[in-house]
């Protein structure tokens, strides 16, 4: 990170980018449900959001597996060499 970026970083708090994320009309957009009679705050989206997460991993975890494999295929051979 050089300094001009370090004087802007971080770009926005936590608590900002919450507020940017679960806002109205978001992807991550939060409302309230009762839920086993206790008020909790939800996403809203949550069924397509999980969809689209599940697919992801779906897509990724066996190139993510193959990596994984290979690296600690390496690791024993560095330990036994």
């Amino acid at each position: 990170m050089t300094n001009a970026t370090a004087a802007h970083w971080p770009a926005m708090s936590i608590a900002e980018a919450h507020a940017l994320l679960t806002a109205p009309g978001q992807p991550f957009e939060m409302e309230e449900m009762v839920i086993r009679g206790v008020n909790m705050r939800v996403w809203k989206n949550a069924n397509l959001i999980m969809l689209i997460c599940w697919i992801m991993a779906l897509v990724c975890l066996p190139q993510l597996m193959q990596l994984i494999n290979g690296l600690i295929k390496q690791s024993a051979n560095i330990i036994h060499n």
